[in-house]
């Protein structure tokens, strides 16, 4: 199992995201970093920790408007494997930009043919995002927000998607802890590579993730405001 740091950017900086309530999100004040600059962020993350891997979340992107590909270039040139989540943009073009994973949040998904199509073209580059909020998945697409997470992640595992996260909104940024009976339905559901996100507590809540199969944890709020150090979670980086 492995922690993979999460930056948040709205309007260009690093956020910090609490329950998916986006009005009301504010610059990221961290003990890692005196600014909430994303890229000098990424610097710090690889200086303290040297995670071989990151998520960015491009929330301007995914409230639709454009992404922020030069932003993204400089985190990549940092020297992370870089998981990116830009709701509907070209995904061409941030391939282009040193993108190695898109991610395709249900929450912008249009339905299920444009996973279909999008596995056709970029096979396991592309991940898909079950986002949750509430107990229900968040979609403009009715056959998607009428299903269970369980039964969606059995249905994309059918589909051909080998990597899928869950990503509970509600409790993101809370450090509320983990819903652990539904993350063990969900890894016996999907046998792929499995990462989950939201309400992640501390060292104690990774010990569990592992020895519930969970193959990575997106993690924000817990190494921003120290409570997770390098010797911690030393065992968990990647």
């Amino acid at each position: 199992m492995k922690i993979i740091p999460v930056i948040d950017v709205l309007k260009g900086v690093a956020v910090h995201a609490v329950e998916g309530k986006r009005d009301q999100y504010r610059p990221l004040r961290s003990v890692l970093c005196a600014t909430a600059d994303p890229v000098a962020i990424s610097s710090h993350l690889k200086s303290s920790f040297n995670f071989g891997e990151i998520y960015l979340a491009d929330l301007d992107s995914i409230m639709g408007g454009g992404p922020n590909l030069g932003i993204i270039r400089r985190v990549k040139d940092v020297g992370f494997r870089l998981m990116v989540d830009a709701g509907l943009a070209n995904f061409e073009e941030l391939l282009g930009s040193g993108v190695d994973q898109i991610i395709i949040g249900t929450e912008v998904c249009p339905g299920l043919d444009f996973v279909k199509h999008s596995l056709a073209k970029y096979g396991n580059r592309i991940a898909v995002s079950l986002d949750s909020k509430g107990g229900r998945l968040l979609s403009p697409s009715e056959g998607i927000s009428a299903m269970g997470a369980v039964s969606l992640a059995k249905r994309l595992h059918s589909m051909g998607v080998t990597n899928l996260i869950f990503l509970d909104l509600a409790r993101v940024g809370t450090k509320a802890g983990l819903d652990f009976t539904l993350l063990r339905d969900l890894r016996s559901a999907f046998p792929g590579n499995f990462v989950v996100g939201g309400g992640i507590r501390d060292l104690a809540d990774f010990h569990m993730l592992s020895e519930e199969g969970i193959d990575g944890a997106l993690t924000a709020t817990a190494l921003y405001d120290g409570t997770l150090s390098f010797g911690a979670i030393r065992k968990y980086l990647a």
